[in-house]
């Protein structure tokens, strides 16, 4: 597979990441159930701020129709805590300070 070149139908490209608790969360582990994949540019852009909060408005939803939301973002760990905590988000959220998720796509 091609980074940036996803086949519909194919499964997407698997990862790893660690969540804003540090727990380590696998792409692969979601295998059979709707995923919203969110790649964000960073918490400074008002863009990526407003659809956080779209998100978080909406993750009960999201939850209720058995989906889940991943949030990958280039911030650091410690940029992603502060701002899901402020924030109150619910949903998971994936520090990718390297970018190394975001090739893959």
């Amino acid at each position: 597979m091609n980074p940036g070149l996803i086949t519909p139908g194919e499964p997407a490209p698997d990862f790893e990441l660690r969540d804003t608790n540090n727990r380590p969360i696998k792409l692969s582990n979601y295998r059979g159930r709707p995923v919203v994949l969110a790649f964000l540019r960073g918490f400074m852009w008002p863009y990526c701020r407003a659809q956080l909060a779209r998100m978080r408005d909406d993750h009960e939803k999201f939850i209720t129709r058995g989906a889940e939301i991943l949030a990958v973002g280039p911030d650091t760990e410690k940029a992603f805590q502060q701002y899901w905590d402020n924030e109150k988000i619910t949903y998971i959220g994936l520090p990718d300070p390297e970018h190394k998720v975001a090739r893959l796509y």
